[in-house]
């Protein structure tokens, strides 16, 4: 009994190892596994509960083994499929990878190069002009009238004087175009030095109406200080952005300088008086779809063997080109950078709402301080409103981000070709 438990014990051992094998030409030793059951069955009535459980064992182990004997034809027959799946997905890749690697150094160029405040300059010189009278007053006239009232110099040559210098400023063309400033905060300043200069000399003109003009003075200067706000934050965030695009499209440079060099195309140096985007323009003119195309159906050209006048493509050995794998393999990186590009064109429109939000701010302050009524602070910021509408259009249409995340999408840049 000891000697038949023991042979069981070892038998199920073997049936269980035997499973994890793919090997079906052993067949004949399980039939002989199944006779000695069988033998085992017959030599004790009482054993015959074991048996039949071996018995069943062996039979679920042949089962497995004939199953695995069909995956491994199957894997075997399908290496050649393999080979082939790889080559499309090279192939197709790098296609669509120089397709949008040309999209996205053109709309990095052409989003650079865009002046996005043209479509407000006229609006906003306006605003910004003392001599306008875009909110109901003009700010030079509103100024001597200002002076008139507070300070009252009583000489009247010294009055004329002080008004005659006063106006001298506002037509200055000197302080008028100050780039750091609003031009009415420049006249403003230049304006209050000249009274507290003169009030050194003229007792008449004490600190006290000089205070009391800078009061009214300064419901205006609030509404241009916020407008230089805006305009200076705008000024910023464009010259900011024009930067790290010029970085971005460097970076897109040299990866696409990698990749032409990668797939054996003759790459030529940038010129002396080449920018980095009409290098890439020349670049792509020839490195380009029907170059990839080229070069690989010259690869399957090589590789082809004819057997019985079929011709069959040997893929496993175009695939032994490791050119072709590491171009594929560094698309991941080339697909940040478009992301990139991605992020930087939305931020075009954060920085246009930004400077409308400045903007309204500066005519709501308008509003509050009683320098321009309501309906003339409505309509401008309608216009305004307007005007931003119109600039996000113009980008819109101008870049059609749409065409390059379809062409992105093409690229299967997680498919690593080993």
């Amino acid at each position: 009994m000891k000697n038949i438990l023991f042979f069981s014990i070892l038998l199920l051992s073997f049936t269980k190892s035997f499973s994890q094998t793919f090997q079906s030409a052993d067949s004949l030793i399980i039939k002989e596994l199944v006779q000695q059951v069988k033998a085992l069955k017959n030599l004790t009535e009482s054993n015959n509960q074991t048996a039949s459980e071996l018995l069943q064992e062996v039979k679920t182990v042949s089962n497995l083994n004939k199953n695995n004997s069909e995956t491994v034809k199957i894997l075997l027959s399908s290496h050649e499929y393999d080979a082939k799946t790889k080559y499309e997905i090279l192939d197709t890749n790098l296609l669509n990878a120089v397709e949008t690697f040309d999209l996205l150094s053109s709309k990095t160029v052409n989003l650079k190069s865009r002046n996005i405040t043209n479509s407000f300059e006229l609006l906003i010189k306006d605003l910004n002009n003392p001599q306008s009278d875009a909110l109901g007053f003009k700010f030079n006239e509103t100024l001597i009238n200002l002076v008139t009232e507070h300070i009252q110099p009583k000489k009247r040559n010294k009055g004329k004087k002080i008004i005659d210098a006063i106006e001298g400023i506002t037509k200055s063309p000197i302080i008028t175009n100050i780039p750091s400033l609003t031009p009415a905060i420049s006249i403003s300043n230049s304006v209050i030095g000249v009274l507290r200069s003169t009030s050194i000399f003229e007792d008449k003109i004490d600190n006290e109406k000089i205070k009391n003009f800078e009061e009214s003075l300064n419901k205006y200067i609030q509404y241009y200080t916020a407008l230089s706000d805006a305009n200076q934050g705008f000024k910023f965030n464009l010259e900011h952005q024009k930067e790290e695009l010029d970085i971005l499209l460097q970076n897109i440079n040299e990866q696409v300088i990698f990749f032409a060099k990668t797939l054996k195309y003759p790459v030529q140096p940038k010129g002396p008086n080449e920018d980095v985007g009409e290098y890439l323009n020349n670049l792509f003119k020839n490195f380009n779809k029907n170059y990839i195309m080229n070069l690989f159906a010259e690869l399957e050209k090589r590789n082809t063997e004819v057997t019985n006048n079929v011709k069959k493509i040997k893929y496993d050995d175009i695939l032994k080109n490791q050119y072709l794998k590491d171009a594929n393999n560094r698309l991941e990186e080339f697909i940040v950078l478009t992301n990139q590009f991605e992020f930087k064109y939305n931020e075009y429109f954060n920085i246009l709402e930004q400077y409308t939000t400045g903007v309204i701010k500066a005519l709501e302050i308008a509003k509050t301080n009683g320098i321009a009524t309501s309906e003339v602070v409505t309509r401008k910021k309608e216009e305004f409103e307007q005007k931003k509408r119109e600039s996000v259009a113009g980008i819109k249409t101008s870049i059609n981000i749409d065409q390059l995340k379809v062409s992105k999408q093409k690229i299967k840049y997680t498919a690593r070709i080993i």
